[in-house]
């Protein structure tokens, strides 16, 4: 059964349902089976299931608002929820139900606010007056559903990612490729960055490069790059830097103190930034056959391991200059 309607939050929230309901089965069980309920309608009964089905309304909010966090902040989340529904229950339910029944005008009145409200964000949304900050907020408080493009999208940058790992001497089995949503975020590939401290130079590049993989990867097949590639931006930024200042010939500071200084840094970092691109764009060039293989097999399977990993990245040529690393001796 597919849940294209709920999107991907509705399709996790629908899981998370369903074990949560298995779990509640598993516990009464355990307790039935131990004794410890002898009358399904005794004041500890009750309270158990209380709690264990407020878990849907929780899970429900937190997967819509938050699809892509990590599932501790979700969990967290949820449990916060938990604790300050039943104490607003319990110290303010019987006075509210009885302030509105005895002034329901007051009801009304509060119902049509809120539903004034939802009417204004709908007309900005439909009006496009998304540059409105009410309606900008309104836009990232809950996020669109997984969409084609979306798909599309994540398996070419993943795909850039994955490519990388032609320049290893042995893939590790650790590494794996995932283009669809989960914990780590829109996509992710499990295995790249710096693999020590005290890291030499073609590491430093190889890592980089790692980075600037995905968009170089859109920038390729698509022609623009999406703003799904922050982080791995900020990721080299930070690679960049230290390499830069560790590099003999180059002059680059650390914590500039002028306008001069600054604009030194700035430059130095364009130039080793069009540099990366421009080795990713060859290289991309070189093994184009590979790169689309990659990329439709990571749109329709959303995961590849290390094993096909190698079978697919085997005919990669490298260009000249393209950095690579050992990884088979990485146990201490």
């Amino acid at each position: 059964m597919k849940f294209k309607k709920f999107g991907f939050a509705g399709k996790a929230t629908i899981k998370s349902v369903a074990g949560l309901l298995i779990c509640v089965l598993l516990i009464a069980g355990i307790l039935v089976v131990f004794k410890k309920i002898d009358d399904p309608t005794d004041d500890f009964s009750k309270t158990l299931f209380g709690y264990l089905l407020l878990f849907p309304a929780f899970l429900f909010l937190t997967q819509l608002l938050f699809p892509f966090s990590l599932s501790v902040r979700s969990w967290l989340a949820g449990m916060l929820f938990i604790a300050c529904s039943m104490w607003l229950a319990s110290a303010f339910g019987g006075a509210t139900y009885h302030y509105f029944s005895q002034n329901p005008a007051e009801l009304a009145a509060l119902a049509s606010a809120f539903a004034l409200c939802c009417l204004g964000a709908i007309i900005a949304f439909f009006f496009g007056k998304l540059t409105n900050p009410l309606a900008w907020n309104i836009q990232n408080f809950v996020l669109p559903s997984f969409s084609k493009r979306d798909n599309e999208t994540v398996a070419i940058h993943e795909a850039g990612h994955a490519m990388m790992f032609a320049a290893v001497d042995e893939i590790p089995g650790y590494v794996e490729i995932i283009a669809k949503p989960s914990e780590f975020g829109l996509g992710a590939t499990v295995g790249t960055g710096l693999k020590h401290q005290a890291a030499a130079s073609n590491e430093y590049q190889w890592a980089m490069l790692c980075c600037l993989a995905g968009q170089a990867a859109e920038k390729f097949k698509l022609g623009i790059i999406h703003d799904g590639s922050q982080q791995s931006y900020e990721h080299w930024m930070d690679a960049a830097k230290r390499f830069l200042s560790q590099q003999p010939g180059q002059i680059f500071y650390p914590a500039p103190t002028n306008t001069l200084e600054i604009e030194h840094n700035n430059q130095a970092l364009c130039e080793l930034r069009e540099r990366h691109l421009s080795l990713l764009e060859q290289y991309f060039s070189l093994n184009s056959a590979v790169f689309d293989s990659l990329c439709e097999t990571l749109h329709k399977q959303k995961h590849v391991k290390a094993g096909k990993l190698r079978k697919l990245l085997a005919p990669v040529q490298l260009p000249d200059g393209f950095p690579t690393i050992v990884l088979s001796n990485m146990k201490i």
